[in-house]
């Protein structure tokens, strides 16, 4: 995920107004044998975006005290 400045077309299409910036989401997609079957590119308008994160440990990857 980056925060780029626009182009002309990302203007156009997504109505930028006073904007100069957008949020651009890239995403990789691999098989089970690792090679790559998809890439994508997303961009985004910067008051229509939003980014939520969670991360989860599995139980045997966390410390014992």
């Amino acid at each position: 995920m980056t925060v780029e400045h626009a182009t002309r077309e990302d203007a156009q299409y997504l109505e930028l107004g006073d904007y100069n910036c957008l949020a651009i989401i890239e995403s990789q997609t691999f098989d089970a044998d690792g090679i790559q079957i998809e890439w994508t590119q997303s961009r985004h308008h910067p008051e229509r975006f939003a980014f939520e994160d969670t991360a989860l440990r599995s139980r045997q990857n966390r410390a014992t005290n």
